[in-house]
């Protein structure tokens, strides 16, 4: 049997790619995470399972029987207690990955690699028997719309047909810029624009008071401006960037991700967002000033933004900056993820069915 495991939800669409060609169990010890599942996934066999748990409850006894348990994070304290074969396939790109979250990784048996990159970053860390060429497991669903699945996407989510779509997408507080812009762009972004705001999946799923309270107040703030909407992970995030014209984001998985769909990116700097702040950081990790460089260079793909900026004004800059900065884009998408194909995703599904 072939268990599929994630505490958090952001980790649960690219395990359902898995999911959904392999069959097995999804089980997650996060009653937010099981109830979101429960919504977005209907058909997924998911089971809730607390770690203090003893062996002979059923739930944790399934995964003791369990060949092969997949996973999208290290998760290494509860795994280890289990003799299956485990898989990692990295849910998200690891972008600002180092010797830390190298560490992390020593009980899995193979890590699912995305691209060249982190081939690379594996390798060196003492990895290389365990990797796997798998490709990115989200571009299974990443397929191009018709003009028509467009409309009625468009027209699902109450935007209007006939206007280009903006999405701004941020990190997970407390280092995103969701706080500071989510309000300002719903206000200033022109009306011949329909938006998007989508927040992390840490925000959507789970929420505390006060955080409920707010995002309540921006559902209300979209609904009076019009063509504009809140969505909370309520969406596969492939249809929402089929209909993207344009995205605003502030760093981490995201921004490469959506270089798939070859759309304008602004990218917002705060204190913490910024590429002089990520430098800091990276540098702090040991890592070499020519990685740093390269990773960098995803902000020469778009266009930046700071929270004092004029929206508008950095929109229009965005889409005519667009045709010099679509080369850089595709050159940075090889760098992270080789190509678009998906014959390395379905060959590592083959490896991981041969496996149980």
């Amino acid at each position: 049997m072939i268990v599929y495991f994630s505490k958090m939800y952001q980790a649960v669409p690219a395990l359902q790619e898995l999911y959904k060609r392999t069959g097995g169990v999804m089980i997650t010890t996060r009653l937010s995470t099981f109830l979101k599942v429960k919504r977005n996934f209907p058909d997924t066999d998911i089971r809730l399972i607390k770690e203090y748990l003893p062996d002979w409850w059923p739930t944790k006894k399934l995964m003791h029987k369990a060949n092969v348990i997949v996973t999208g994070s290290p998760n290494k304290s509860f795994l280890s207690q289990f003799h299956a074969k485990k898989v990692m396939i990295f849910h998200g790109t690891y972008a600002y990955a180092g010797q830390d979250e190298l560490n992390t990784l020593k009980h899995f048996d193979y890590l699912f690699s995305i691209g060249p990159r982190m081939t690379n970053f594996l390798t060196q860390g003492g990895y290389k028997d365990k990797v796997i060429e798998s490709g990115y497991f989200p571009f299974l669903g990443f397929k191009l719309f018709s003009s028509r699945e467009k409309k009625e996407m468009v027209q699902t989510l109450n935007l209007s047909p006939h206007k280009k779509t903006i999405l701004y997408m941020p990190m997970g507080n407390p280092v995103g810029s969701w706080d500071r812009m989510a309000e300002k762009l719903i206000r200033e972004t022109p009306e011949e624009f329909n938006l998007i705001l989508r927040p992390h999946p840490s925000m959507a799923v789970k929420m505390n008071i006060g955080r409920q309270l707010q995002l309540q107040r921006m559902k209300t703030l979209c609904k009076n401006r019009g063509n504009a909407t809140l969505d909370l992970t309520d969406h596969p995030l492939s249809s929402i960037f089929n209909i993207t014209d344009l995205i605003i984001c502030d760093g981490a998985s995201s921004p490469e991700e959506s270089l798939f769909y070859k759309v304008p990116i602004i990218f917002v700097e705060t204190e913490v967002t910024s590429r002089t702040k990520l430098a800091e950081d990276l540098t702090k990790k040991n890592f070499s000033e020519t990685y740093i460089n390269k990773l960098l260079s995803i902000y020469e793909c778009g266009t930046a933004m700071c929270p004092t900026d004029d929206v508008i004004k950095i929109i229009v800059q965005a889409i005519e900056k667009y045709p010099e900065q679509s080369k850089k884009q595709e050159k940075y998408f090889e760098w992270v993820f080789k190509d678009r194909e998906t014959q390395r995703q379905k060959d590592a599904i083959n490896f991981i069915s041969n496996l149980n």
